[in-house]
């Protein structure tokens, strides 16, 4: 599943003064899509392959580098967005489930990437990254996993490098 999937109704847009976040890097499809669909009343799927999905080495994503730990802020933005709209579990979730998967996610892609280890946790301390990754709530693999990281993030780094993420 892909949110460039998505038809909206273009009232939808109109209406609720939907927009892309013209100053996001990366995930500015996620914000949109997602508060889009909790002001929709229905959602309708179809199996019609709608879009080409490219992705180039020098595309605004591709190049984005660390900022791609700016996303981050856009999800809670997103939390901030649903708990004004009354729907504290759904905000809660993005906190304590989307955030760190987030996290951790943009952190492999930087390791798997090669960028230089002290130079992406010197991004993450100045976003205060590590104490949003502690907030996990979930399965317990993946919350070992984070655990792992957080006990000893140089130690976490060289066994995801020794075994290519498949720790």
């Amino acid at each position: 599943f892909s949110f460039c999937q998505l038809i909206y109704k273009a009232d939808l847009i109109k209406d609720n003064n939907l927009k892309f976040d013209s100053k996001a890097v990366y995930g500015e499809d996620t914000e949109f899509a997602l508060k889009a669909l909790s002001y929709g009343e229905s959602v309708a799927v179809g199996e019609e392959i709608t879009y080409l999905y490219i992705q180039r080495n020098d595309s605004a994503t591709s190049k984005s580098g660390l900022k791609r730990f700016n996303f981050i802020e856009t999800l809670e933005n997103l939390s901030k967005f649903y708990k004004s709209g009354g729907q504290n579990e759904l905000a809660d979730l993005v906190i304590t489930s989307r955030i760190p998967r987030a996290i951790f996610g943009n952190m492999n892609y930087f390791f798997y990437h090669g960028y230089d280890f002290d130079e992406v946790m010197s991004k993450m301390d100045d976003l205060d990254l590590f104490s949003k990754l502690s907030k996990f709530k979930g399965d317990s693999k993946f919350k070992f996993k984070i655990r792992l990281f957080l006990l000893n993030p140089k130690l976490y780094y060289k066994m995801w490098k020794k075994f290519k993420n498949t720790i």
